[in-house]
């Protein structure tokens, strides 16, 4: 019989899998990267690695999956925040902000645009992308209703494409600081929400 493992562990385990096959993803790229590689910068066993996941290709998965839970966590965290649109949109953008500037989420952010081009040959990627996608374009969708009702947006405005323009602006930021590791992201989030809240607001 073999011994049971605890929640806690295999949950640590898979962790620790996960932040290894980042590490190397973002250093040699999904397709360079090997299964042996992930063993060795995890410190683990191939027997032990296999034993959580069957192939790269569902680390590969698991890793997206991840990556876009947290960014719909954060959307949904903002539609339970009973504030003003202002004080809502700086608590959104400045939880974003604070993933963008922690270090250790680097390798995440660079493998996350190599997400966006595996996508397009990976058609299980793009299928896991789209459903991100929708998913957080409606919960942006609902905070603009909701601000409609409340009457601090204009009720004319489009809150799809509105959801869509705001996914745009927040979504390109971590590419641009890829890009420019000099950006300023306190002056690019505080424009953000001025842009934004000022543009929306109904009595314009």
């Amino acid at each position: 019989m073999s011994p049971k493992v605890s929640k806690d562990h295999e949950t640590e385990r898979k962790w620790q899998i996960l932040n290894a096959a980042i590490q190397c993803f973002a250093e040699k790229g999904f397709h360079k990267t090997s299964m042996k590689d992930i063993c060795q910068t995890a410190q683990l066993s191939p027997g032990a690695v296999y034993s959580y996941f069957s192939s790269k290709d569902e680390i590969i998965e698991t890793v997206f999956q991840t990556c876009n839970q947290e960014n719909v966590s954060i959307f949904s965290q903002t539609k339970d925040h009973s504030d003003s649109m202002a004080e809502q949109m700086v608590f959104n953008l400045t939880s974003f902000k604070k993933m963008l500037e922690d270090e250790s989420l680097q390798p995440w952010f660079k493998a996350g645009l190599m997400f966006r081009s595996e996508a397009l040959t990976n058609s299980k990627l793009m299928d896991l992308s789209r459903d991100n996608y929708q998913t957080i374009i409606a919960e942006i969708s609902a905070l603009i209703e909701n601000w409609q009702q409340q009457g601090e947006i204009d009720p004319d405005v489009n809150s799809k494409t509105i959801a869509q323009l705001m996914f745009s602006m927040v979504s390109d930021v971590g590419n641009q600081k890829m890009m420019d590791p000099t950006l300023d992201l306190d002056a690019y989030f505080k424009s953000l929400v001025s842009l934004v809240v000022n543009g929306l607001k109904a009595n314009n």
